[in-house]
């Protein structure tokens, strides 16, 4: 216990006490001494007052005790984000359990959530729900409050907020606070969990002929559809197409087959146009959005029997919600043996711009039969 105040006079004992001199006291008159004391931690603190005259010794009933019972809550906090990785458009729930470790009640507390932020692209997830005992919390600035509540010594309250990755987010970390505050106790020190957010790139791929069945010595023209989907958070780059045409197998892709090549055009579309009902893509290379890719400075090409190879430079890159159109004319040579189902099939490989460690391989066939 610490001495805060002691009355004028007042001076220190060996007793490890305090002696006070007032002056004589009439029959029937009081004085009163106050001393202001501070605990130093939680317990039970006894003080003993004794009086003694100087003329007559001990007098009246000699000395008093009195006791002081000291309590204060004490505010621990803890909080965990789950599940650990989090897909955009996907929910996370925090749980924040707040515990009373001391010797009394804590008054009025109020626990508080920041819904999660990555701090690097600056993106916040969103606010679902919350509920401390079935009673929902009061979102404001991104922050998600209890009512106050009272918790008696020893007790713990959870507070759970579930908060959902915007759709198409960048990748990283997402990190909540959560903190209490108390009328009568200490605010403990704030508790923070994050979540992950992988960088992905879903791919979409689309091949169809423009004419079935073709005869021998007949040509035919395919078109494919290589598109990024929106809801992706990565682009891909370094793209490669591995073009098979006329496969006699369709179980084995990236070898030649049997039909020539004669013409290839590239496009990319930075506004693609899908169907509301089947998420295919239905815009093409006559959308105002296509560019038609030049030959030497967008795109290689390596071109044999049955084969093409289709590279693209490194300025040519797929963000979410773009797509490449290639347009190719292809022709079945002569002595091709008809009444026949060839396939003709893509690869395309490319690797992640938010993480290279990404890569990507997709592939889309398409059947055709040549008749006599």
């Amino acid at each position: 216990m610490e001495i805060i105040a002691v009355p004028a006079g007042t001076t220190a004992n060996a007793q490890d006490g305090f002696d006070t001199t007032i002056a004589t006291l009439a029959s029937g008159a009081t004085t009163t001494m106050l001393f202001s004391v501070r605990a130093s931690a939680d317990g039970e603190y006894c003080d003993t007052a004794s009086i003694e005259s100087v003329g007559t010794g001990v007098i009246g009933i000699g000395s008093e005790t009195a006791c002081l019972t000291v309590a204060t809550p004490i505010l621990t906090i803890t909080k965990d984000d789950a599940p650990a990785t989090v897909l955009p458009g996907g929910n996370y729930t925090s749980t924040i359990v707040v515990e009373n470790t001391g010797n009394a009640t804590a008054r009025r507390v109020v626990i508080s959530d920041l819904i999660g932020l990555n701090s690097t692209a600056n993106v916040r997830a969103v606010y679902v729900s919350s509920s401390l005992g079935g009673l929902s919390g009061t979102l404001a600035n991104n922050v998600v409050t209890t009512g106050a509540i009272d918790i008696p010594a020893g007790e713990t309250r959870t507070f759970t907020v579930v908060s959902r990755i915007p759709l198409a987010a960048v990748s990283g970390t997402y990190c909540d606070f959560a903190d209490a505050t108390s009328s009568n106790a200490a605010s403990p020190a704030q508790a923070t969990d994050c979540v992950f957010v992988p960088a992905f790139s879903a791919l979409q791929t689309q091949l169809v002929d423009r004419a079935d069945p073709i005869s021998v010595g007949g040509g035919v023209t395919y078109f494919s559809v290589l598109y990024v989907e929106a809801l992706s958070n990565e682009g891909v780059g370094e793209n490669k197409l591995t073009y098979s045409f006329g496969l006699v197998n369709p179980t084995v892709l990236g070898i030649p087959g049997v039909f020539q090549v004669t013409a290839t055009k590239v496009y990319l579309d930075n506004s693609p146009v899908r169907d509301a009902v089947t998420g295919l893509v239905v815009s093409d290379t006559s959308s105002a959005s296509a560019t038609l890719l030049t030959e030497g400075t967008d795109y290689t090409l390596v071109t044999q029997l049955g084969k093409q190879v289709i590279t693209m430079t490194s300025g040519v890159v797929l963000q979410p919600n773009t797509a490449l159109y290639v347009v190719n004319d292809v022709l079945v040579p002569t002595g091709t043996p008809s009444n026949h189902l060839y396939t003709t099939s893509y690869i395309w490989d490319s690797v992640g711009l938010v993480d290279p460690a990404h890569t990507y391989q997709a592939s889309s066939s398409e059947p055709t039969t040549v008749v006599q």
